[in-house]
């Protein structure tokens, strides 16, 4: 098994099948929303191969504390859009923050863009070619390369492999930013496609360096949303796209020291979340410490604490306090 990260060509990870079939890459570490292509040969480099995917099991969250919860009332609301109101009033006086104008009607007419998802480096569809996922279905050929043939002018296919018939070199394929083998491109199924853009002239293979030399076939596949009235797309043997949940890498939460100078004091009152601490540790005895400053305005603050155990229970607790 060999996983790809489409937004890092360069980022690749291998793994074997147990005897039962399953796999697993470990120690990974990136962000939400990240996609990748798992690709799976047998131990005689075949191709033949199904490729599914475990889901994330659903946490239980019966019997959690629930602690603390409240319906949104209108009073809640209205106390917040005058806190956003005050705030925001605050942030242009002292020419911060970004604020939306009111501007005059603007009429905007665009075509449907075919290629949204498109990896191409050059923009989506500037390309010498453009081949529409459609134009294959519509043909019903066994394989892409036969759709193809004949079809792209100075490509040929050997074996299912698109070469370049100027130095009769293959061609890199490139899979929703993924720089496959040629040979990748019979094992995606037609149904899966969106579009084909081809590059063969300097203008647009420059780019890709050593890698166009003889040219590219870019690939881009189906989302499931693409076109409403066609069925979401099964992927082709040996191959497929997964996106997984990542993980959010914590920053430093901004808290403003009122003890500085350059602090702005109207502005921190007016901050809706005083302090946040997302890597409290507690010691032997179950106890933590922390120190913030509140905001200078009176009234009601509500604090809530959330954390797991060292065997993976969660805890959480809510309560409040009042500056006069």
């Amino acid at each position: 098994m060999t996983l790809y990260d489409l937004d890092s060509i360069k980022f690749t990870r291998d793994a074997r099948t147990d005897a039962q079939g399953r796999f697993a890459f470990r120690d990974l570490t990136f962000d939400d929303s990240v996609p990748f292509i798992v690709q799976a040969r047998t131990d005689k480099n075949k191709r033949n191969v199904d490729i599914k995917m475990d889901q994330p099991a659903p946490v239980n969250t019966s019997g959690m504390n629930t602690s603390g919860f409240e319906m949104t009332t209108s009073a809640n609301l209205s106390t917040y859009a005058q806190s956003s109101k005050q705030f925001y009033a605050a942030q242009r006086q002292h020419g911060l923050g970004n604020h939306v104008y009111t501007l005059q009607e603007v009429v905007i007419r665009e075509k449907k863009e075919l290629l949204k998802s498109s990896a191409n480096l050059n923009g989506a569809g500037n390309a010498d070619e453009i081949i529409s996922g459609k134009t294959l279905r519509d043909q019903g050929c066994p394989t892409i390369s036969d759709c193809l043939e004949g079809r792209l002018l100075g490509v040929a296919f050997r074996g299912g492999i698109p070469y370049s018939t100027r130095d009769n070199r293959p061609m890199q394929l490139v899979v929703d930013g993924a720089y496959l083998e040629g040979s990748y491109l019979n094992t995606l199924n037609y149904n899966d496609v969106q579009a084909i853009e081809v590059l063969r002239s300097i203008n647009y293979t420059a780019i890709y360096g050593s890698h166009g030399g003889s040219g590219v076939m870019i690939v881009t596949t189906r989302r499931g949303n693409d076109d409403e009235d066609e069925p979401t797309p099964i992927y082709g043997r040996g191959i497929t796209t997964y996106y997984p949940k990542g993980y959010y890498k914590a920053r430093e939460f901004y808290s403003p020291r009122y003890d500085q100078p350059k602090t702005i004091k109207e502005l921190a009152d007016l901050r809706t979340t005083i302090y946040w601490k997302p890597d409290l540790n507690s010691d032997a005895d179950g106890k933590t410490y922390l120190d913030y400053f509140n905001a200078g305005s009176k009234g009601n603050y509500r604090v809530v604490i959330e954390g797991i155990g060292a065997n993976g229970e969660l805890g959480r607790q809510v309560f409040s306090y009042k500056v006069h």
